[in-house]
């Protein structure tokens, strides 16, 4: 994890190394929570790991094209596991009022976009953004919910961390949203 301590100033970050409102020391690789929550061990664990492999990537920025999960590499074998860990609580949390997306979304940092009913493009890391958007659905269909990414992430993270990120965000977001 030595590689942590050099990804301060690379890759986007500046001098501090925040993810998802969690803060991490890279000298200590303690990770802390900006809203005073217990982090557990397993978000730790998957928060360093994510950012030990970012950390090795060239920095070639953002495309600024969306794909779907499905459209990455390795995005279909793994799509069940994202449907139900990522997309089923977002459409569970947002289904009935999208706006409060947005509102959670701002407690970190994101900006609102303009699709769905509600969205939001959040950047769990400097150069992945994640664009969340829920639609409410009416009397013909259910809320559902999706989730983009910039053509570049697989540059970045292979799927399986794409995944867990996506987790964790989706984690932070309903989290918050019960908060408000």
């Amino acid at each position: 994890m030595a590689e942590l301590l050099d990804i301060r100033g690379k890759l986007g970050f500046g001098s501090e190394i925040s993810v998802l409102g969690y803060v991490i020391d890279p000298e200590s690789m303690e990770v802390k929570d900006s809203f005073g929550w217990e982090v557990s061990e397993d978000v730790k664990r998957a928060i360093l790991g994510i950012l030990e492999r970012y950390s090795r990537a060239e920095d070639i920025g953002v495309s600024g094209r969306l794909v779907n999960f499905r459209g990455l590499l390795g995005g279909s074998a793994c799509y069940g596991v994202f449907y139900k860990e990522v997309i089923q609580p977002i459409v569970r949390v947002f289904g009935s009022s999208p706006k409060k997306l947005v509102e959670a979304g701002r407690r970190l940092g994101c900006r609102e976009l303009s699709y769905g009913d509600a969205s939001i493009e959040l950047k769990p890391l400097p150069r992945v953004p994640l664009v969340y958007s829920v639609w409410r659905g009416d009397e013909e269909l259910p809320p559902s919910a999706n989730v983009l990414f910039d053509s570049t992430v697989t540059h970045y993270l292979p799927i399986e961390d794409i995944e867990a990120l996506c987790e964790i965000s989706t984690w932070r977001l309903c989290r918050l949203a019960s908060t408000l």
